[in-house]
């Protein structure tokens, strides 16, 4: 999606799906970017007529000059071709088009979409809530855009702490949001707005830095940025109720909490149990056998946890290690070598993410050898 903004001095961000990135360019370069895209549309590759792609949101005199610009072409390419835009999905509802038109150049804005085809913009308090895939050949209703407003905070919210999620086949979305501070609100459905529930989840201070949806079954993982991880998981239903359940991921305590987790020490590395106050660099979620099982890999500035986790039975860490020692031993080995390094070297643990289909992870780090 590329979206040029009016004035003579202002700049252009563009945005591409498979994550959120921004660039910035000036007034000539985004001349040159649409002389490149009026160029193929000339020869007739990979362009939309301005009414071809109509929003199914948007009803008579709701469309806006943004709204035809986005929809006039589908691909965008550099004069350089170093890089190719393409619209994704179905188009924007209106709502979310005037939301984006009319925010303020500082506001914090962020959205998510989800591997189940829903998507969600934050801006402020407000959450907006579409679906951005087409399921088979059917049209995208109205009705499926839902607008929910978030809990008070004294901190910017953004679209990493939400999570929405259907509870069946067939069903109306389930929404979970929780403030920076922790505060968390859940939706059984989010049809209706004014009907959801709270909860507080007192993290004394703590910022919330992520939510990761499990499955029905398990719920919800929330991560602050000091490496606290607490399970929400909301239960809705006419027997129990409608209510919020909150478990705290602690390990064992003492070196015979867990005789996996003994094994596993002898051959990553002794290491006590893992501070509060270490900074969280990522989570992943690595599905089991049983799709009802997670395996949770939380891997902080020093340290690797492995957790398993199963509806219905206590969760437990598999493992632990001091992952910063192995990495810097690695480094040494196979990258300087001992002789070229000294006692200066350092190491940082920059992200993490699992490997599509397999059991695997990937761990992005980085090194500076002063010598």
């Amino acid at each position: 999606m590329y979206t040029p903004k009016t004035g003579s001095s202002a700049q252009s961000n563009i945005m591409w799906s498979g994550g959120t990135h921004e660039r910035s360019f000036t007034s000539a370069s985004a001349r040159a970017v649409a002389a490149a895209a009026a160029r193929r549309r000339s020869a007739g590759v990979g362009f939309l007529s301005p009414g071809a792609k109509r929003s199914p949101f948007s009803g008579g005199g709701r469309s806006t000059p943004l709204n035809r610009s986005l929809q006039t072409s589908q691909i965008v390419e550099s004069g350089s071709g170093q890089y190719n835009i393409e619209s994704y999905g179905s188009s924007l509802p209106a709502l979310v088009m005037e939301v984006l038109k009319f925010a303020d150049r500082n506001a914090e804005l962020s959205a998510v979409l989800a591997p189940s085809g829903w998507a969600w913009l934050v801006a402020g308090r407000r959450l907006l809530i579409w679906k951005y895939r087409l399921e088979g050949s059917k049209r995208i209703a109205n009705h499926q855009f839902r607008e929910l407003t978030l809990p008070p905070s004294d901190l910017a919210h953004r679209a990493q702490l939400v999570s929405v999620f259907s509870q069946g086949e067939g069903q109306v979305p389930s929404c979970v949001a929780v403030s920076p501070e922790g505060f968390v609100r859940f939706w059984p459905n989010i049809s209706h707005e004014g009907s959801y529930y709270e909860i507080s989840t007192d993290l004394q201070g703590q910022e919330c830095d992520s939510l990761h949806f499990l499955g029905p079954s398990l719920g919800c993982l929330l991560a602050t940025t000091t490496s606290t991880v607490i399970q929400i998981q909301p239960v809705s239903g006419s027997v129990s109720g409608n209510h919020i359940n909150l478990h705290h991921l602690k390990p064992p305590a003492g070196i015979l909490g867990d005789i996996s987790r003994r094994v596993s020490s002898l051959v990553f590395g002794s290491m006590p149990t893992q501070a509060p106050e270490a900074r969280l660099v990522g989570i992943a979620v690595i599905d089991s056998i049983d799709s009802y099982e997670k395996n949770i890999i939380i891997l902080s500035a020093r340290s690797l946890q492995k957790w398993y986790l199963c509806p219905g039975q206590p969760d437990k860490v598999v493992y632990e290690c001091a992952v910063d020692k192995i990495i810097h031993e690695a480094l040494v080995d196979y990258v300087w070598g001992r002789d070229r390094v000294g006692a200066q070297l350092q190491v940082w643990l920059v992200a993490i993410q699992n490997i599509s289909g397999t059991n695997n992870i990937m761990i992005l780090t980085a090194a500076v050898n002063p010598q």
